[in-house]
């Protein structure tokens, strides 16, 4: 008997309307925070002196047992952390387009992964490569306020193998 695995696929992430990949993910009831964990959560207590703090990363965190304790893979491998403590894996620098799909283990894996996957793990699915160009764009506006958000992904399927390119800028002005 394994633990039972959340599925997010292109479909899902796409119906949620959220643009960014820490977006998708919070709205997931077994990722209770993103980044640093909080002290009513059980996790590690965000302070001026954590250098996760400073690190303004996005880390899934199942279960309140902060980021460390959460795994993250990309197509089942793991990957390089980042932060300023270089303790965590931030999936928000991977644009929602070049996703296929998120697969969230929110029970412990660790008999599996070793222990920075007490809580569970974070699979992010890259999308295969195929032929084409796709461009996605987003614009909003306030009182005072714009902002836009542009993402072209490209492909080239060659038959025995493939590349698939993807770029995204966001930029909102600040708020008055």
């Amino acid at each position: 008997v394994g633990s039972s695995v959340i599925q997010r696929d292109q479909e899902s992430m796409t119906k949620t309307g959220q643009l960014s990949t820490a977006d998708i993910l919070a709205k997931v009831p077994a990722v209770l925070t993103l980044g640093s964990g909080n002290a009513y959560s059980g996790g590690s207590t965000q302070a001026t002196s954590d250098l996760n703090a400073l690190s303004f990363n996005k880390s899934p965190n199942l279960r309140g047992f902060g980021p460390q304790a959460t795994l993250s893979l990309v197509n089942g491998h793991r990957v390089p952390y980042d932060g300023a403590a270089m303790n965590t894996f931030d999936g928000d620098n991977i644009p929602v387009q070049m996703l296929q799909r998120i697969d969230i283990v929110a029970d412990g894996t660790s008999a599996n992964y070793g222990a920075d996957a007490i809580s569970g793990t974070v699979n992010y699915v890259m999308r295969a490569p195929c032929t084409g160009l796709e461009v996605y764009g987003q614009y909003g506006t306030a009182d005072d306020q714009n902002s836009y958000q542009v993402t072209a992904v490209g492909g080239y399927d060659w038959g025995s193998g493939g590349i698939v390119v993807s770029y995204q800028h966001a930029h909102s002005d600040r708020l008055r």
